[in-house]
C-alpha cells in the first residue's frame, strides 16, 4: 500500500483518513472540516454532477493553497497502512472522496437538525 511514501510523523496540516477520536480530533482534519463547511453552502445550490465536482475542486485548491507559508509545508491526506502500522500519502482520488463525503454528511447533518 505505501505506494507513495512512508510518513513517519503526521504534521498539524495533514488530513488523516480514518475514523475514531484520534482522527477526528487531528488538528489537520479539524482544519479540513472548517474549510469544507465554509464551501458548503455552494454545494447545497448545486444541481448537477458536474457542478459538484466543481466545489470538490474548489475545496481541494483551498485545502492545498491553505499551508503554512513560512515553512513551506503544503496540507497531505494520509491513510494508514493496517499491517505495517504508518501512514502514506494517498493518491489525490483519496482526497477528493473525503472532501465530496464530508460535504455530503454537512448535508445529512443539516437535514437532521431541521
Amino acid at each position: 500500500l505505501a505506494d507513495q511514501g512512508d510518513v513517519l510523523h503526521p504534521n498539524d496540516l495533514d488530513i488523516l483518513c480514518g475514523s475514531g477520536k484520534s482522527v477526528s480530533n487531528h488538528p489537520g482534519n479539524k482544519r479540513f472540516r472548517a474549510i469544507v463547511a465554509k464551501h458548503y453552502d455552494t454545494y447545497a445550490s448545486t444541481t448537477t454532477k458536474k457542478e459538484k465536482m466543481k466545489v470538490t475542486q474548489d475545496v481541494m485548491e483551498a485545502i492545498y493553497s491553505s499551508g503554512s507559508s513560512q515553512e513551506q509545508e503544503t496540507p497531505r491526506f494520509l491513510k494508514k497502512d493496517p499491517i505495517f502500522e504508518k501512514f502514506y500519502i494517498a493518491k489525490n482520488r483519496v482526497g477528493r472522496d473525503k472532501v465530496s463525503h464530508c460535504l455530503r454528511e454537512i448535508k445529512i447533518q443539516r437535514v437532521r437538525c431541521a
